[in-house]
């Protein structure tokens, strides 16, 4: 289930959509950015919400968060990648050609590309 969040004009997700995607944990997720960190870069593939701007989005996005929570990362279509790179398994990477299929499925290049992807992963 994703709320279908959007940030700086583009799609973003919180951590637990990103972990119902890879059919894992948020906190396998956590952990993957924390043992990666340096490897993802804010602005590009997540966004980091916490503050004065955390409190405007729960009251904006109040099922996005828990009542304990002070901060919330979004992430990006590169941050989706970016975590689809470093797990382990071929269905992260059909999580995330599904993903980009759906979302630029009127794109000719995209579906050339992700044939392509398809082709590789059946291979592996």
């Amino acid at each position: 289930m994703t709320l279908n969040l959007e940030y700086h004009k583009e799609p973003v997700f919180l951590t637990k959509e990103v972990a119902e995607m890879y059919k894992t944990t948020p906190r396998h997720i956590e952990n993957n950015f924390l043992q990666h960190e340096g490897r993802f870069e804010e602005g590009e593939h997540y966004y980091l919400i916490e503050n004065e701007e955390f409190n405007i989005f729960k009251t904006v996005y109040p099922k996005a968060v828990n009542e304990w929570e002070n901060h919330v990362y979004l992430w990006t279509e590169e941050g989706l990648f970016k975590h689809a790179q470093l797990m382990k398994g071929i269905q992260a990477w059909e999580v995330f050609n599904y993903y980009i299929s759906y979302y630029f499925k009127d794109s000719k290049e995209v579906k050339d590309a992700l044939s392509t992807i398809q082709k590789a992963a059946d291979q592996i």
